[in-house]
Order: C-alpha cells, then structure tokens, then sequence
C-alpha cells in the first residue's frame, strides 16, 4: 500500500519550497509517518506537534499552512498526504542539474559529512527517500561516495 502515498517528487518539491520552517517539519514529519505506516495517521494534535517540537497553538497555524497549499488531507479523525501522480518505478526521481549545481555551490564542492574535496560528490538525502525524503535544496547535500553509502537509508543521528 506505501505505493499508493508516493509523489510526483518535482510537484512535491516545489509546494514545499514555499512552506514556512514549521510546516516543512510539520509536513515531513506526517509524510514519513504516512507512508512508513503505509497509510492515514491519527489526527493527535499534541502527539504530533510535540513530536516537531511545537506549541499546540504552533501545530495548528502549520497545520492549517499545510492544508492551504494542498499537501495534507484532516478528516475523520485522520491526517494523510494529498495523493498525486507517482514517481518512477523504483520510487526516485532524477535530480534537475540546476538542483545539484546549487547543493554542490551551497556545501562548496565539498562532502559534508568527512570535509574531503578530491573526489567525485554524489548528492545524498538528508531524509532519505525511502523515509519521504524529496529533491529538494533543503533536503540534498554534497557527500563523497563512501560517505553516502556508509550513511545509506540511515538519518544522519542514526549513521554518526
């Protein structure tokens, strides 16, 4: 059923760019609980706004954020994401040049995680994509190869 919560990942991408730092949490939060729980999640206001670090009140205006740009669904007790067209078969998407390009200028060609710069940099997830991670500036940095596989479908906390 996780494949039914997969997204156009560059329309994902895009509506999130213009989220505020609260609903980016928010929303990332409830798209890896949705689609690591292979569906809808209950609508537990506290839960949920204690596990991105915000006020009840903080919770509701993101909340509310993320219903007005159409990224989440609330009803009957419910929260879930708002089903789009899904990505490729192995459930990635390629990353546009102009995305690596600014990922590789932001981190200044270099890996962030072992500070090496004579290598070939490959783009890894912060989030990673088999968690709801998307192709986003904010999500994407620079890692060496050996970094990125060491680190695999790990979040970094897990890896280091």
């Amino acid at each position: 059923m996780a494949g039914s919560y997969k997204h156009d990942v560059a329309a994902w991408a895009a509506a999130t760019e213009r989220l505020s730092n609260g609903a980016y949490r928010l929303y990332h939060l409830i798209a890896q609980l949705v689609v690591l729980g292979d569906g809808p999640i209950s609508y537990r206001e506290r839960g949920l706004a204690g596990r991105c670090n915000q006020t009840v009140p903080a919770f509701r205006k993101n909340l509310r954020e993320l219903i007005d740009a159409d990224l989440v669904i609330v009803e009957s007790g419910q929260v879930s994401i708002t089903p789009t067209r899904a990505v490729t078969a192995w459930g990635r998407e390629h990353i546009p040049a102009a995305l690596r390009e600014a990922v590789l200028t932001r981190d200044k060609h270099t890996c962030v995680y072992c500070g090496d710069t004579d290598c070939p940099l490959e783009m890894d997830h912060v989030i990673p994509v088999s968690r709801g991670g998307l192709n986003t500036e904010r999500n994407l940095v620079a890692s060496c190869g050996r970094c990125n596989r060491e680190k695999g479908a790990r979040l970094v906390e897990e890896w280091i």
